[in-house]
């Protein structure tokens, strides 16, 4: 037999092997006291079909393989694996065939097996009852799969008149460790880089229709059974990754609609009392510990501002307008045009700023949120919970009633191995020692000490961020944030003092990441409130007046006509820049007055680093040192361009249909697409550049993500590499049921085509 009718014949055979697990596990046909056991054959009935998966034998829509295409069919890894691998045909077969009769011989459940089988209604011909078994499948060989596939087929016409139930629990573990013993030998059948997948694809498989937490726990404690009784099965690891993520999925789905509280397990404090410490860089002490920082905001949207506030802003606006009109005074003493004695009286009024009250805006706390935030603390608060999705062990959570960060919530995250744990010679302030770095510092740093960032290392961190979010979307949460700031890495290796005795030397490794950024993520279900008017919004709109746009257009104006050529040059570029920047915002809804230029005692003009004028400050789509932004030193507001929706900023890591409908819920297929996006700046080693796109086809901004960087990406990684970028950016918004099953099939078709990328 050549290896296409080969190939052909295996997996027809896998898809009766199927069919007879589909016999048992539909629960139609099973009795109802019999139905608890059907999650043991389920874990079973996952790993084979995570084997045909991982060869391609069958794609969802459920197509015989048979009937499929001759030319496609040659093109599957399970053709091009026995072309190099022939001599493992026979054991496929053995092991198929083996598992098949198994499943189908009526005599062998019955007396083996402690399978009762009842008539699923009255049968009118007796001689169906018979079992009917014309050849002896254990004597098959390889050039008799056609005859073994047809009786199994006829004994599954006959099994499916019956319904069954168990009538011997302990002869049924017999059945449970054989069908054990055939997963084993299927997984052995495959590479050891196919593992990981088809543990990830077993799974996502097996919990796909599990929603209830006491079966979940059950099938938690199911697979660690078998994980403790086959400790050397070469599924061992797929019963492992199972046990841990149906245990998350029923933390998740028992505190999803959870309201009420849980005060022990969250704590208060005032933030006067420093039983927190800040510590920088995403660091912070507590209970002796240092530990990694994330704050949430439980606020909602601010009140409407008073009659008495209103007329504040409005003040404060005349008072700005005077202080932009004297930096343009300023400007033109360059070209001769005021006097020197002019300057103090301009700077007396910049400076006038200072004595401005500031507004006061009140944004009162959201119960939704917070439950939110309560939720995802209850959900993943535990040993190793996040384990499997690359996150650090939930410490603690600190609700800040008081002081600065009033309305927030700290959520606090142990350090990978014993990095927290502060000593005489590692003290909690010598952040250098722990303290973590960004995915996006990182890109564009081609070649730097201490940084391991080759090639195979960026390969391993990819198929880490896919398993990640397999795994999440598997739990039931979604995680909003996936990008470059919500990846880091703590030093892996910190060695003794130097020579020099006072330099210290960290490396880290990019294939070892930690996946953080949990701001705005949620469970999938839970629509939370977007679109929410931000403080700039509601002073903007209560202050608008044609006259500051007129005034405004009158001082651009003078600020073109001041400027002279014979300008000094040190002088000269801060302020091109700075009217440049005034007069290309044409735009009628971000007609703002800018931040004024102060005469420092040198003579050189810079831009005022502090204005309290709350209409001119831009909401970092950060939110707090504590955000996405907490490992730099200041956070750095983003273009106007892009959307912030409660700190939920729209950039190029968001799906177009998410763009073109802001307040569309959030979806799995837009994580999805944020991957991708990391997948190709985590394969050129290198961030995006924005681009800015007519906002009527939001789809553009894919398009030309597209033509810019793939083709570079294939040269920099290959075809595999670049075409499972492209899957993830041209994934659908759709989130129905078929949808969803997609997206399973796509990550797990991408994490199988990742492991075959090596360096």
């Amino acid at each position: 037999m050549d290896v296409t009718n080969l190939a052909i014949s295996i997996a027809a055979l896998y898809t009766t092997c199927r069919d007879s697990y589909s016999f048992f596990t539909a629960v139609t046909k099973a009795e109802t006291e019999s139905s608890a056991h059907l999650r043991e054959l389920e874990i079973q009935q996952s790993i084979l079909k995570a084997w045909g998966f991982h060869w391609q034998i069958q794609s969802e829509s459920g197509s015989e393989p048979e009937h499929s295409n001759h030319a496609k069919r040659k093109e599957t890894k399970l053709y091009k694996y026995l072309l190099s691998n022939r001599f493992k045909a026979e054991g496929v077969f053995s092991t198929l065939s083996a598992l098949a009769d198994t499943l189908s011989d009526q005599e062998k459940l019955t007396r083996r097996y402690g399978i009762q089988l009842h008539p699923a209604q009255a049968i009118q011909d007796g001689q169906e009852l018979a079992n009917n078994v014309q050849l002896v499948i254990q004597k098959a060989k390889i050039e008799d799969v056609e005859p073994v596939i047809s009786e199994i087929k006829s004994r599954l016409s006959i099994l499916n008149k019956f319904k069954w139930a168990l009538k011997d629990k302990d002869n049924f573990k017999k059945l449970i460790a054989e069908l054990r013993s055939h997963s084993d030998s299927l997984y052995r059948l495959c590479p050891e880089n196919a593992f990981e997948s088809m543990n990830i694809y077993f799974t996502m498989e097996c919990l796909a229709n599990q929603e209830s937490p006491v079966g979940l726990k059950w099938t938690s404690r199911l697979a660690t059974e078998q994980a403790e009784v086959d400790g050397k099965s070469s599924v061992l690891e797929g019963y492992k990754l199972l046990a841990s993520t149906a245990t998350l999925k029923a933390s998740v789905n028992e505190n999803r609609n959870r309201k009420e509280a849980n005060d022990i397990a969250l704590t208060s404090i005032d933030e006067e009392q420093h039983q927190m410490q800040y510590l920088g860089k995403g660091l912070a002490l507590f209970e002796e510990q240092v530990v990694y920082v994330e704050m949430r905001d439980y606020r909602g949207p601010p009140r409407e501002l008073t009659t008495k506030q209103k007329e504040q802003v409005k003040q404060q606006n005349e008072e700005y307008l005077k202080r932009l009109k004297a930096k343009i005074d300023i400007n033109m003493l360059y070209s001769g045009k005021i006097s020197r004695e002019q300057i103090d009286k301009y700077n007396s009024i910049i400076d006038s700023e200072e004595d401005d009250e500031p507004i006061e805006i009140i944004r009162p706390d959201d119960p939704e949120l917070r439950d939110l935030i309560r939720n995802f603390f209850n959900t993943f608060h535990g040993a190793n919970m996040m384990g499997n999705v690359y996150g650090l062990d939930i410490a603690g959570m600190i609700d800040h009633k008081a002081g600065e960060h009033k309305g927030h919530c700290s959520i606090l995250y142990r350090l990978p191995g014993t990095i927290g744990v502060q000593s005489r010679d590692r003290p909690a302030e010598n952040l250098k020692l722990r303290a973590p770095v960004t995915l996006q510092s990182l890109l564009g740093v081609k070649q730097k000490q201490g940084i391991r960032s080759m090639l195979g290392a960026r390969f391993e961190l990819a198929r880490k961020l896919v398993r990640a979010v397999c795994l999440l979307h598997s739990s039931g949460w979604l995680h909003k944030n996936i990008r470059a700031e919500s990846v880091i890495f703590f030093p892996e290796h910190v060695s003794a003092l130097q020579e020099d005795r006072y330099e210290v030397k960290i490396e880290i490794n990019v294939s070892k990441p930690v996946l953080m950024g949990y701001i705005f993520s949620r469970p999938d279900d839970i629509i939370t409130q977007i679109n929410a008017p931000t403080v700039e919004d509601n002073i903007r709109d209560d202050t608008k007046d044609d006259n500051i746009n007129k005034i405004r257009g009158f001082l651009k104006d003078s600020i073109k006509n001041s400027i002279k050529d014979d300008i000094k040059d040190d002088i000269k570029d801060d302020v091109k820049i700075e009217i440049e920047n005034e007069i290309n915002e044409d735009s009628e809804d971000d007609m703002r007055p800018k931040p004024p230029m102060k005469l420092k005692p040198s003579g050189k003009l810079v831009e005022a680093s502090s204005i309290k004028w709350i209409h001119r400050k831009e909401i970092s789509r950060f939110g707090s040192i504590y955000g996405r932004n907490m490992l730099e030193r200041k956070a750095v507001a983003e273009r106007t361009s892009k959307i912030n929706i409660i700190g939920f900023t729209l950039d190029c890591y968001q799906h177009p249909a998410k763009h073109a409908d802001p307040q569309r819920q959030y979806r799995h297929a837009y994580d999805v697409y944020s991957l991708g996006i990391l997948l190709l700046e985590v394969g050129l080693w290198e961030k995006l550049r924005d681009c800015e796109i007519e906002e009527e086809d939001h789809y553009e901004r894919r398009r030309w993500i597209c033509r810019e960087y793939l083709d570079r990406l294939r040269w920099a990684c290959g075809d595999t590499y670049a075409d499972a970028v492209l899957s993830c950016l041209m994934i659908e918004s759709s989130d129905d049921e078929i949808a969803k099953a997609s997206e399973r099939e796509l990550c797990a078709r991408i994490m199988a085509d990742l492991e075959g990328c090596q360096a």
